[in-house]
């Protein structure tokens, strides 16, 4: 009940959002339809693009957290033989809204950090195999260039990927350290990654089995 009354809650702030930024793309464009392409070029190459993403990826974060906050919550009173309702739970994650964003806004900042020498990356790779056509006649004609451009991309995703997991699987007690430690967010990530070490192989397990 609390899962699905998060859920509901999220997507009624969200979705208004959604269309004002939709909205804002169409506003800056004098034709009724953009394609792909420009939305990416949009949201990757212009300071209001940009900044949607930062924000849009905050926001995912900071509702991702306060959702798994409430269901800390019940399962935390679970294992004391408690029952903590759906109303109690929501309560709670609001209750400690400010922590979690702060965790949350920590969290995405570096990893943002941390995408940019992959994204630099990316972006040489496209001035130097994929800029002198559109996208679509790189998918139709698949020339040798598009080949090694996808290799290359291939390689920066896998490296991208396997520091990503290894940030998650770091992190991975910072939001308990937050809520029921009262740590503050930094001090968390550092604990967390503390208190991972030597037991990193069971976290992966456990999150991708969740997953």
């Amino acid at each position: 009940a609390a899962d699905v009354a998060w859920k509901a809650l999220s997507f009624a702030l969200l979705t208004p959002g959604t269309i004002l930024l939709l909205r804002f793309f169409l506003s800056r464009h004098s034709d009724d339809v953009i394609a792909d392409a420009q939305i990416a070029k949009a949201l990757l190459t212009t300071v209001p693009g940009i900044l949607s993403v930062v924000v849009g990826a905050a926001v995912l974060a900071a509702i991702t957290g306060l959702e798994v906050t409430g269901l800390m919550a019940i399962g935390l009173a679970g294992a004391d033989g408690k029952r903590l309702g759906a109303r109690q739970a929501l309560l709670f994650a609001l209750t400690n809204a400010p922590r979690v964003l702060g965790l949350t806004a920590h969290m995405v900042v570096r990893v943002l950090a941390g995408l940019l020498p992959f994204g630099l990356g990316g972006g040489l790779v496209y001035l130097a195999f994929l800029r002198h056509h559109d996208i679509n006649y790189y998918l139709a004609r698949r020339p040798p260039e598009f080949w090694v451009a996808t290799l290359l991309v291939a390689g920066l995703s896998a490296a991208f990927l396997a520091l990503l997991l290894r940030t998650v699987v770091r992190w991975a007690f910072a939001l308990p350290i937050v809520l029921f430690e009262k740590v503050p967010p930094r001090n968390a990530l550092a604990e967390s990654r503390r208190r991972s070490d030597g037991d990193r192989g069971v976290i992966l397990a456990t999150v991708a089995g969740w997953g």
